[in-house]
């Protein structure tokens, strides 16, 4: 008796264990990536995947692409944060106006771009807005690793030279 309780709780127990696998939700987003404490994920990838396409009329950019500049850029402003390099709103600001107006004249005219975007320049300028800061960020933190490497490589060369 008390096998057949055993083998039916087991049968059970196996038979819930399989409709709950079944019933699992799919992933949504993935994570891709983290670098520091920012996370890259799948849907981020995917999207600027989709933006640099509609940037760079004609030129294919493949999603490995995509994702090795999202590293490259989280890497640079991961090291901003740690070196406290910044950038202003004005600058992030005046910066997105100024692609607007190359994408308006891209398009040849406002009504062209948001008919493109399926978006209000509002909206196109909300969503860039994040992605140029960090753009910006990571430049800037760049033009200083490359500074340091300068000031660096013109002391050792001035060094040796100093031998001979």
């Amino acid at each position: 008796m008390e096998l057949k309780k055993a083998h039916l709780l087991f049968t059970s127990l196996c038979l819930v264990i399989t409709v709950f696998a079944y019933a699992q939700p799919k992933t949504v987003d993935g994570v891709a990536a983290i670098v520091g404490a920012d996370i890259i994920l799948q849907s981020e990838i995917e999207e600027q995947y989709d933006v640099f396409n509609r940037q760079n009329f004609g030129e294919a950019v493949t999603y490995c692409e995509v994702f090795e500049e999202l590293l490259f850029q989280k890497l640079l402003i991961h090291h901003a944060e740690i070196d406290s390099v910044t950038v202003g709103e004005d600058e992030v600001e005046a910066n997105m106006d100024r692609r607007i107006q190359q994408l308006i004249m891209q398009m040849g005219d406002q009504q062209k771009l948001e008919e493109f975007y399926e978006k209000s320049v509002i909206e196109i300028k909300e969503e860039m807005r994040e992605l140029i800061h960090d753009q910006l960020v990571a430049q800037r933190m760049q033009m200083t690793v490359v500074d340091d490497a300068v000031a660096y490589f013109d002391s050792f060369f001035s060094k040796f030279a100093a031998y001979f």
